[in-house]
């Protein structure tokens, strides 16, 4: 069964994992457990431009893939009249049946340098 979890950038510019949550327009966070207090939930907001979803597969060396996320191949997105995942490269765009990622190189939002 596919793991369906987020990550989003914080006010620290680091990533969070876990669930997303929008109660309003003005509001994004990322919720995931406290590592400290196995009973408490951490509600952390993160910039949402920075959300991406987990796509369900890894890289060679066992690096979870999520959108925006840059990979030898391009950047993966979402893409909207797919209905899925794609990777984008040099205005190529392919669906992720037809790839096999070998490494994930960096992001979008940290690393914008490695777009090709």
């Amino acid at each position: 069964m596919k793991q369906i979890k987020f990550r989003g950038i914080n006010r620290n510019g680091t990533f969070e994992y876990g669930s997303y949550v929008t109660d309003n327009p003005g509001y994004h966070a990322i919720l995931r457990r406290d590592p400290d207090d196995s009973g408490q939930i951490l509600n952390t907001p993160v910039t949402p431009e920075t959300v991406g979803q987990f796509i369900g597969l890894q890289d060679n060396n066992g690096v979870d893939i999520y959108e925006g996320d840059i990979t030898c191949e391009g950047v993966v997105i979402w893409h909207d009249e797919e209905a899925c995942f794609c990777v984008e490269s040099n205005d190529n765009l392919q669906q992720l049946h037809s790839i096999k990622f070998k490494i994930v190189l960096g992001n979008i939002h940290q690393n914008p340098e490695l777009i090709k």
